[in-house]
């Protein structure tokens, strides 16, 4: 499991080690699949994963969009494939090309609905 790195966490870390760091965005079920570019993105590892942005009933959410969770196929794992293995997180598809010139599909993350507490305002 993983955690949210705060942009003051990958300032750290990168000063302590002297070196660039990128973020990643993974699952148990695909751990290499994605790695963030220097745009703020996630770019999939289209190669080894299929990642499917999708609303409440499952149906394909347009780019641009933020979906209601996203479905993981690996296409690396032959001894326990995952297809179509619903994530729990929130994504919205980039709708054009990265700046970075990498033309896999990016993506942000939101993160997982059942993470977010909703609070009672007053007079509710």
């Amino acid at each position: 499991a993983g955690e949210t790195m705060t942009a003051d966490d990958t300032d750290r870390m990168a000063r302590a080690f002297r070196a660039t760091v990128r973020p990643v965005y993974g699952a148990t079920e695909c751990t290499y699949l994605s790695y963030g570019c220097s745009h703020g993105w996630y770019h999939v590892n289209s190669d080894w994963a299929v990642l499917e942005p999708v609303d409440a009933d499952h149906r394909p959410t347009p780019p641009g969009e933020l979906s209601h969770t996203v479905l993981l196929s690996n296409l690396a794992n032959r001894i326990q494939p995952f297809l179509r293995y619903d994530l729990g997180d929130s994504v919205l598809l980039r709708p054009d090309p990265c700046p970075c010139g990498d033309p896999t599909p990016a993506v942000r993350v939101q993160g997982r609905a059942g993470d977010t507490l909703t609070l009672p305002t007053s007079g509710d």
